[in-house]
């Protein structure tokens, strides 16, 4: 399929899927616009730039979930939680030596995920409900008298200015009320950013490879990350122009004031790799300087092809909790949810690794026996041909042959008509050169493993035996394509044209939508 035909054809493929939030998240960002000359304006709240950080107190559980150090970084996802507190809990961040800071961005609580699952471990250990945002702070830098400041409930940055740059070796954040409700008892902050210069209204513009067709034209999508120290502004429009000609008038939304925000627009998709000139207009007056993009046109290794979700996720028996605390979530989280699913969409497959959480699920819910073993027939909920994943070189011999009486051996004869051929290895490390041998031996004729390098194998025993292996990427969920999110899709296929292409493989493209206790969505 040319690209044409494609763009013409494509009118729903402009679904919210996607990568990364580029301000808003870790991003991945295809383009960069290119900017004009800018004074260097460092984010000293940075461990790089050697910052270090404290807090009145922070929730304990799980460790990492609610440290002081989660201001730090581009995740903004996770944040600082106080144990207990509200008014009087503080955050204070410090420096090696005293910097000139005269702007703090702050957002409050982090970012609700999209991703349902995408951080298991805070999903279980959730404070949520306990969780109040700051209202009212006061921001003190070393030797200076504090900056009192009402925030908003929002879910970007807000820009905090104080009258005058200032050397100082620390900033301190006390929080004096929250936007209280019933049931919270904690406050905390997402993430905080110091700068030694304020800055001017502004905008940066990234494209992604994801298209569709709005009035005949060919589109793509773009986000547009804004800088707004002054007021609000509506009314406010993108044009978008090529050599001095017009080519498209995108309205915006309201535009927050004293914010750092985003808004996803579309823009022309072209044909040939070209240059588009941005900039936005509120009224007679233009919002930040004009912004320029190399905007490359659309190729695909995958034009013509199909892409497939491989619908699974990562378990380990007792990773989350203790081992019958994981089943339990295992089961309520992950296999219930799959069964709706697979009512609701007959396109949609499941898998899991091994049957030992078959077993768990149907003690802890006999009721859906009839309807996981109706759905195993039809081949749209599949098991592992193993009992558990296993590290291969620790367990000996005989562990490893058990491993297929209670996992592909048991299938089939506790579910007549139910049978398995896959054996899948996502995280423990270890392989033992004759486990060819015995999955040959048990029946199994392939292997996925999450603890090689990407592609496609022929994994041979000593004695000849083989089973073919696919190797995926063990995903880092934050990196896993959003499915509520405009950017990535493409982007993602294109890291695998590199693979595909060169071994002549079939356009058919494999997504892997799993990482550690991921929910089915």
């Amino acid at each position: 399929m040319d690209r044409r035909s494609f763009l013409q054809d494509a009118g729903i493929l402009g679904a919210a899927w996607g990568l990364g939030r580029g301000l808003y998240g870790i991003p991945t960002r295809l383009l960069a616009a290119e900017n004009h000359k800018e004074p260097e304006n460092p984010n000293w709240v940075s461990p790089h730039l050697q910052a270090s950080i404290k807090a009145s107190s922070f929730a304990p559980d799980p460790p990492w979930g609610y440290v002081p150090a989660n201001v730090f970084g581009k995740n903004l996802y996770v944040g600082w939680e106080a144990y207990q507190q509200t008014s009087g809990a503080w955050l204070e961040i410090d420096f090696p030596e005293a910097r000139p800071v005269s702007e703090l961005w702050i957002l409050t609580p982090p970012l609700p995920r999209d991703i349902l699952g995408q951080a298991p471990y805070m999903l279980t250990y959730s404070r949520a409900s306990l969780y109040a945002p700051p209202r009212k702070i006061r921001c003190t830098r070393s030797g200076d008298p504090a900056l009192e400041a009402s925030l908003r409930q929002a879910d970007f940055f807000q820009i905090l200015v104080f009258p005058e740059t200032q050397k100082t070796a620390s900033i301190r954040v006390l929080i004096d009320d929250v936007w209280a409700r019933p049931g919270t008892k904690e406050t905390g902050i997402g993430k905080v950013r110091a700068f030694p210069h304020r800055h001017e209204p502004g905008f940066e513009i990234d494209a992604w490879s994801m298209y569709d067709v709005h009035d005949g034209k060919p589109v793509q999508t773009a986000t547009l990350h804004l800088v707004n120290p002054g007021q609000a502004v509506s009314g406010a429009r993108l044009v978008v122009s090529h050599e001095g000609a017009t080519q498209l008038e995108v309205p915006l939304k309201a535009i927050p004031g004293h914010a750092v925000s985003r808004q996803d627009v579309w823009i022309p998709a072209p044909f040939d790799d070209t240059v588009m000139n941005f900039k936005i207009v509120a009224g007679a007056a233009p919002f930040g300087a004009e912004r320029s993009l190399h905007v490359p046109a659309y190729h695909s290794y995958f034009d013509g092809g199909t892409f497939s979700l491989n619908c699974t996720c990562h378990n380990d028996l007792g990773w989350l909790n203790t081992q019958a605390k994981t089943a339990d979530y295992r089961s309520a989280e992950i296999i219930l949810p799959a069964l709706k699913l697979l009512k609701e969409y007959p396109e949609f497959v499941y898998s899991m690794e091994c049957t030992a959480y078959l077993m768990e699920f149907l003690k802890r819910h006999p009721e859906r026996r009839d309807e996981m073993v109706s759905r195993m027939k039809e081949k749209r909920f599949t098991w592992g041909a193993s009992y558990v994943e296993c590290q291969e070189v620790h367990v000996g011999p005989e562990k490893l042959v058990r491993q297929f009486y209670f996992g592909r051996r048991w299938l089939k004869k506790t579910f007549p008509g139910v049978d398995t051929h896959f054996y899948v290895k996502t995280d423990p490390p270890s392989m033992t050169l004759q486990m060819p041998q015995i999955l040959a031996r048990a029946g199994v004729k392939y292997h996925i493993q999450g603890r090689m390098p990407y592609g496609f194998y022929r994994w041979e025993a000593p004695d000849g035996s083989f089973v073919l292996t696919y190797a995926y990427h063990y995903v880092d969920p934050m990196r896993l394509l959003d499915p509520k999110g405009n950017h990535g899709w493409l982007s993602y296929a294109q890291e695998r044209e590199g693979y595909y292409a060169p071994h002549h493989l079939p356009r058919m493209f494999i997504y892997d939508y799993t990482s550690d206790y991921l929910p089915p969505q």
